[in-house]
């Protein structure tokens, strides 16, 4: 049975040993791109594994365009959060300096010494720049030397496969079309993606199919190496991964098919958290906990961001007063660009444990100066009534969906 079936199996333990001791690991665009979001040690842990297996490393023409591609605008969307501290001076300014200063007048209110306040505003502004500014020293600069571009140069130098000419393009897009029609995977939830580069040709099939682009020359090269195949892919849509009874347990049965059929050479995956956890057993290598942690993280907050969560998932009493039963597309974008910010400054302060630290600090710096500040409630608004209330256990996103991220069984709320 296993024989004549074995995509339905779970690899044995001699296999994966083989896999490892003998496989290609190719590495999908999400993962060179997720180098950008991560602190530099968690960086510098990944890129160690990578470097171990510089010998036996592949990435096909695609993943390298679409990396180059898109590199740009990630750092440029990482950097913004710098832009945090100028809002944080515009409220000393704003709210201190305006609404409280000036009504109150230079010599202060009787209980308060608002010399003393604004000092304790701008030592703590000063903190958050040198916070950010020394995040910042570890960041690549898109306009100046982009250190981990030289190191993936390096790495990757002489193992990027050669691209398709414009003739077996040609050829090749009926049968893309047919999959994407069919549900073929992978790549067919990306149908209605736009391009990558909005200057991009959305019917060149190099910006419209490149999932599938990047499994075929995965094909190709495995044809012509003969050697197995690891892919670690960072996209956990349903036209990568298999799912029974709503949760994911590994490669889709139809790829490790298509990659026997084709190549006949064993075909497995992993996202860079489990590709991290299974090197440390199979290379023998050491790796903090908290890289695999934050990749994780990484991971899933990117699937948050790109999938909208169905509208009983939203507190709607408090943040969409609105009698719509969906809230609008540009609630969608707001909140969806708030929680990126959230997650880039996690990650620039150090991951989760660093970020709540100063979040609990800043909330007792509040409540240290709230007796100082003027009331700032709506008209009819009662403040108890906002302070008491909370969302309920259904608003808040599945926890255990979301961080369940063993090689056989990943998170099931990744699908756009």
């Amino acid at each position: 049975m296993r024989e004549l079936f074995g995509e339905y199996y779970r690899p044995s333990n001699d296999e994966f040993s083989r896999l490892w001791q003998e496989a290609t690991f190719v590495f999908d665009t999400n993962v060179l791109l997720n180098l950008y979001r991560y602190t530099a040690s968690t960086r510098d842990d990944l890129l160690y594994i990578i470097e171990r297996l510089q010998q036996r490393i592949w990435l096909p023409y695609q993943v390298g365009l679409e990396f180059s591609k898109t590199r740009i605008s990630v750092i440029d969307d990482q950097n913004g959060i710098f832009g945090l501290v100028s809002k944080f001076d515009d409220f000393v300014k704003e709210k201190f300096t305006k609404e409280i200063v000036q009504k109150c007048g230079k010599r202060g209110h009787f209980f308060a010494d608002l010399e003393k306040l604004q000092a304790i505003f701008q030592q703590a502004k000063q903190a958050l720049e040198d916070a950010l500014q020394k995040a910042r020293a570890q960041h690549p600069d898109p306009m100046g030397q982009d250190l981990l571009l030289e190191r993936l140069d390096k790495l990757f130098t002489g193992k990027i496969g050669d691209p398709y000419s414009d003739e077996a393009m040609a050829q090749l897009a009926p049968e893309f079309e047919k999959r994407y029609t069919q549900k073929m995977p992978p790549g067919y939830k990306d149908a209605n993606k736009n391009p990558i580069d909005q200057n991009d040709d959305p019917d060149n099939p190099a910006n419209k199919f490149g999932d599938v682009i990047i499994w075929f020359q995965i094909i190709e090269y495995a044809k012509q190496k003969k050697c197995p195949i690891i892919l670690v892919v960072d996209d956990v849509k349903e036209d990568w991964w298999q799912r029974i009874h709503g949760k994911t347990v590994g490669p889709r049965v139809e790829l490790r098919q298509e990659m026997r059929k084709k190549a006949n050479v064993l075909f497995y995956m992993y996202t860079s958290d489990n590709f991290i956890q299974k090197a440390q057993e199979f290379l023998q290598l050491q790796v903090q906990e908290k890289t695999i942690e934050e990749v994780r993280e990484n991971r899933i907050q990117e699937v948050k961001q790109h999938v909208y969560p169905s509208p009983d998932l939203y507190p709607s009493p408090d943040l969409f007063p609105s009698s719509n039963l969906y809230p609008t597309l540009a609630t969608i974008q707001a909140i969806e660009r708030h929680r990126k910010a959230v997650q880039q400054m996690v990650n620039l302060l150090g991951g989760t444990d660093e970020f709540n630290r100063k979040i609990q600090q800043a909330q007792q710096f509040l409540r240290q100066i709230q007796p100082f500040l003027p009331p700032s409630n709506a008209p009819g608004e009662k403040r108890e009534n906002l302070e008491n209330s909370q969302t309920s256990g259904d608003d808040e996103l599945n926890q255990d969906q979301l961080d369940h991220s063993s090689d056989d069984f990943l998170d099931d709320s990744s699908e756009e």
